[in-house]
């Protein structure tokens, strides 16, 4: 009993926000690799040297935003669509507006950090069920989806992050 309990404990991550964990649970995704592709996509180094993803993160014309509000950023977000500008990407897990608008009721739903987390990670279940299971291929054609190349090194990279930040069990898959 004791070697299970102390391999449990080394697994566990309490860091990983409840918020990542519920959506990880009601989707059916792993919360460490939501979490650390997250991190990957939005991450701010907080003033006690911690990284966190950022739920209000714009990624429009190859430049990063990341604004102080969900106000803020939707008031951005909506200058954009009203300019016909669609290929954006925004939030913690950085959704596709392009891609994945109709995944929202609208622009202000989109905005709230629940419901942008649940499109990715709902995003990333379709995906693994795809690549039949494939955690780190799907993870790849998260970001890739038509660039293998691309893909691959995406996913490593998020694996690199869930391995060194999140949970050490992303080493050993």
């Amino acid at each position: 009993m004791l070697p299970l309990l102390v391999s449990l404990y080394a697994h566990a991550q309490p860091d990983i926000p409840s918020l990542y964990l519920e959506v990880a649970r009601e989707v059916g995704v792993e919360p460490h690799i939501l979490y650390a592709i997250a991190l990957q996509e939005s991450q701010v180094y907080t003033n006690k040297k911690r990284t966190i993803p950022w739920p209000w993160a714009v990624n429009y014309d190859g430049k990063s935003f990341y604004f102080h509000s969900r106000t803020d950023m939707y008031y951005f977000l909506d200058k954009l669509t009203n300019h016909k500008i669609t290929h954006f990407d925004f939030g913690s897990v950085q959704t596709s507006w392009r891609w994945h608008s109709w995944r929202y009721n609208s622009l202000w739903q989109a905005t709230h950090p629940r419901k942008n987390i649940k499109a990715g990670a709902t995003y990333l279940k379709e995906l693994m069920k795809t690549h039949t299971g494939d955690v780190w291929k799907a993870v790849g054609q998260y970001h890739s989806p038509s660039s293998p190349k691309r893909a691959h090194h995406y996913s490593q990279s998020v694996r690199q992050i869930c391995c060194k930040k999140v949970n050490s069990i992303c080493c050993n898959q």
